[in-house]
This record gives C-alpha cells, sequence and structure tokens, in this order.
C-alpha cells in the first residue's frame, strides 16, 4: 500500500481524514486511486490541462516528483506521499 498524507485545506474533501492508503506502481496511478475515492479533490488537485496544480508540491518520502520522473515516478510498497500547499509572497 502507498500513504498519502492530506493538507488540512484538502481535509473536508476526505472525510477529515489526514492519511489515506492507496494503490498505485507510480505517483499517477496513486492519485487517480486517490481521486476515484474522494473525487472532489480532482478539481483541487489539477488543473484543467490535467497537470498537479502549480500551487501544489507533490513529495514521495523526501523527493520533490518535480525534481525526478513527476507523475511517472515508480512506487514501491511503503512509499509515503504528501500533498503540500505551496507557499508564495512576497
Amino acid at each position: 500500500m502507498i500513504t498519502i498524507r492530506i493538507p488540512a485545506n484538502l481535509r473536508p474533501l476526505t472525510n477529515g481524514n489526514e492519511v489515506i492508503e492507496v494503490e498505485g506502481q507510480s505517483v499517477r496511478d496513486a492519485l487517480v486511486s486517490l481521486e476515484s475515492a474522494f473525487p472532489a479533490l480532482r478539481d483541487r488537485l489539477r488543473a484543467p490541462d490535467g497537470q498537479i496544480r502549480r500551487t501544489l508540491l507533490v513529495f514521495v518520502n523526501d523527493d520533490d516528483i518535480r525534481n525526478c520522473e513527476g507523475e511517472e515516478m515508480t512506487l514501491r510498497a511503503g512509499d509515503e506521499i504528501s500533498i503540500v500547499p505551496a507557499l508564495a509572497g512576497g
């Protein structure tokens, strides 16, 4: 199983769950599984073009997927995906 950590602002869309377990061989598979279980998340996770919103960072364990293979990054049982709202300011 893959564990996905849900940020506080998205937990109302996961019935308050902070951690969701899903199956998947890649980040894309895991996120699709998450979106299937909680369809309201899709619009909050994905831009209209289907890409992960730029306002979100996604990590597998400690690795930012943008610095790896992106959503094609291979997962192993026990991996943890963290969805983190990006901070902006000036």
